[in-house]
């Protein structure tokens, strides 16, 4: 039901007041990547959730990948998703252990 309530169609500046039980509220922490997103940062955000953040979270829990390799310029967000989609692991899979590798700036421009 969290799909059909909250999908990815979720909207921050049209947020309403809604009464959601927790299965509800967990099964569309489950499914819904804007829902996830705006659930766990509504107060920081001031855009929606572009489709691009979509897609690579999508990339980042698919639960059938053992690695994945994601190259998204500076400034994209790349670390807090990745660092949220550790908690959706940790909350939904029982994967346990999760590394995220990451260049800096100044190393990634010296290659």
């Amino acid at each position: 039901m969290g799909e059909e309530l909250f999908g990815d169609e979720f909207i921050a500046s049209e947020t309403i007041q809604v009464q959601a039980s927790v299965i509800e509220t967990l099964d569309a922490l489950k499914s819904s990547c804007s829902f996830f997103l705006n659930f766990f940062l509504g107060e920081e955000l001031i855009h929606d959730v572009p489709q691009f953040h979509v897609d690579t979270w999508d990339l980042m829990n698919d639960e059938v990948a053992d690695k994945i390799a994601a190259a998204l310029p500076r400034g994209t967000a790349k670390t807090t998703l990745a660092r949220l989609s550790v908690v959706r692991h940790w909350l939904f899979t029982p994967k346990r252990f999760v590394i995220y590798i990451s260049a800096t700036h100044g190393a990634a421009a010296e290659s």
